[in-house]
């Protein structure tokens, strides 16, 4: 998420660096989280393991999204406001294992 929000920048040595916008600093500072690498590559680990039930080509195979929602939910817990946090998480189907 922050490499698709960084915006990049030339420094005066001519090398380029990249920078989160403001927005996205606040957010993060707002939830007191804290952004790295090995939270997100656990989470990509498993939303890959989940690859075979999320492809979609009925009548055989038919997405059942809710696996890929439990792990984000999971990883997500701690700040809903159900916990003291600042989220209000709402799970929305329109059927069954379809997120």
């Amino acid at each position: 998420l922050l490499a698709r929000l960084r915006k990049e920048r030339i420094t005066k040595a001519g090398k380029k660096t990249h920078e989160i916008p403001s927005e996205v600093a606040e957010l993060k500072d707002s939830l007191a989280i804290t952004l790295n690498s090995s939270t997100y590559l656990d989470l990509l680990g498993k939303l890959i393991g989940e690859a075979e039930h999320v492809q979609n080509y009925p009548p055989e195979l038919i997405p059942q999204e809710d696996k890929i929602i439990a792990h984000i939910l999971q990883l997500l817990k701690p700040y809903e406001d159900s916990n003291g946090g600042p989220l209000k998480i709402e799970v929305v189907s329109y059927e069954p294992g379809r997120g």
